[in-house]
Parts: C-alpha cells; structure tokens; sequence
C-alpha cells in the first residue's frame, strides 16, 4: 500500500523505492525509518527484518 505494488510509490504516500538501494540499504531502512516512514526494529525481530528486506529487495530485482 505504501510504496505500491513494484515499489513505485503508493496511495499511503510511501516514496518509490530504488531497487539500487540493495537488500542492506532495505534493512537499514526498516531499523532506522526514513522520513515519515517509522522504523520497524522495535516491533520484529532481527530475522523478520532481515526476511521482509530480502523479500522487498527480490520483488523489486524481478521488476526490472
């Protein structure tokens, strides 16, 4: 919903995600947060996190 479907950006105001920013860039993202986007690593695990930044990464690789 946020970023949309291929990461083009979304309804949610989510930004469209550079699929350049590689699986480590995703994880630091979702640790941290990143503008209005809050940061997950209080709520999931280090291995969710890891999961959701490679699945987000190979969605993203696969839409080229």
């Amino acid at each position: 919903y946020c970023h949309g479907e291929q990461g083009q950006g979304g309804e949610g105001g989510g930004k469209a995600i550079s699929p350049t920013l590689g699986e480590e860039g995703v994880l630091s993202v979702l640790n941290s947060g990143r503008d209005k986007m809050p940061a997950f690593a209080p709520a999931m695990t280090p291995e969710q996190l890891q999961d959701v930044a490679a699945y987000v990464h190979q969605k993203l690789a696969g839409a080229k």
